[in-house]
């Protein structure tokens, strides 16, 4: 092992478990709400996997869900907004 690899932190999918349970996967897809991930999940955008009466996502369907999902650009979200939320968005 060289110095490099003492130092590198492994904040990547690859040192995960194999199985996530919610938390985690929430937390590996940004943050998400568990609402969302059910959401996500009851849409079959991501495969689950079950374990007796646990629900588990694999790294594998995360990277999948993650390969597949498309992003809009920044110019595509301004274009779609008011010039009033520009100014000023909306705060709850």
């Amino acid at each position: 092992m060289d110095a490099n690899e003492t130092t590198r932190t492994f904040h990547t999918i690859t040192a995960l478990p194999r199985l996530l349970n919610w938390e985690q996967t929430c937390a590996t897809l940004g943050g998400i709400s568990r609402a969302t991930l059910h959401r996500i999940t009851r849409s079959g955008a991501i495969r689950v996997t079950r374990i007796g009466g646990n629900v588990r996502w694999s790294v594998d369907a995360i990277a999948d869900y993650l390969d597949s999902v498309t992003f809009p650009s920044v110019k595509e979200v301004t274009t779609t907004m008011t010039d009033a939320e520009r100014v000023a968005p909306h705060i709850p």
